[in-house]
């Protein structure tokens, strides 16, 4: 089975994330905020403590729910979650790193959360490296994916695909993808891990400018993903 559209659109936001949410940041507009852009050297404001972004209904302190995935799992401490379609209403309560990816993807942040509600189930937010904020995001596909529909969906994003394995979850065998992506001046280090789900596939996939910490980060998702 081919990956579907949508899931090729969240590729391209997630794996592709020059355009969108793998570098969850914004352009060098910058304010002294800690989270930037995945653009080459913009500087992002991570989320402040003056935004009010809609949460997820985690399951508990460090676990997410992503709920049209069918999926839960567990994310590092402090990081924080959020609910694309509960803000596509209102644009407001973006942190201002979503803000200023929109603008760095040539969109204002009405259009560009909207376009984000269509495709990502959740995003979570965590520590900013470098300039780069880390963050997992998860969409649903409606078919399982495979270790090919991995790498070729990748690799239609310029991703360079290191390695593809199948991993052991609670939900039963899983794709395990690992690549590395050119963004701007940075190298992005990331996983994508596809889950069967009564939905399909839930699709999760962490970012970071570190491979140690992409590493660490997936090997809890792994470990802790589990159906609803």
């Amino acid at each position: 089975m081919e990956i579907s559209r949508r899931a090729r659109a969240l590729a391209t936001l997630t794996a592709a994330s020059a355009l969108a949410l793998t570098a969850c940041g914004g352009s060098s507009s910058g304010t002294d905020s800690s989270s930037t852009s995945s653009s080459s050297s913009s500087q992002s404001a991570a989320p402040s403590s003056e935004s009010t972004p809609a949460q997820s209904d985690a399951p508990s302190e460090g676990s997410v729910k992503a709920t049209r995935s069918g999926l839960t799992f567990d994310v590092p401490d402090g990081w924080e979650t959020i609910d694309p379609s509960a803000l596509a209403g209102d644009s407001s309560k973006a942190p201002d790193a979503l803000d200023e990816v929109a603008k760095s993807a040539g969109m204002s942040p009405e259009e560009f959360l909207q376009n984000m509600s269509q495709t990502i189930d959740v995003l979570v937010l965590g520590e900013t490296k470098d300039g780069f904020a880390q963050n997992i995001n998860v969409i649903a596909n409606p078919q399982p994916l495979d270790e090919k529909q991995l790498r070729a969906t990748l690799e239609q994003q310029n991703a360079t695909v290191t390695k593809t394995e199948q991993v052991t979850t609670a939900g039963g065998k899983a794709a395990l993808a690992t690549y590395t992506m050119t963004v701007g001046s940075q190298t992005v280090e990331g996983k994508m891990l596809a889950v069967p789900s009564a939905e399909g596939a839930g699709v999760i996939t962490v970012s970071t400018l570190d491979r140690g910490d992409t590493d660490t980060i997936m090997s809890t998702v792994v470990k802790s993903v589990q159906a609803v």
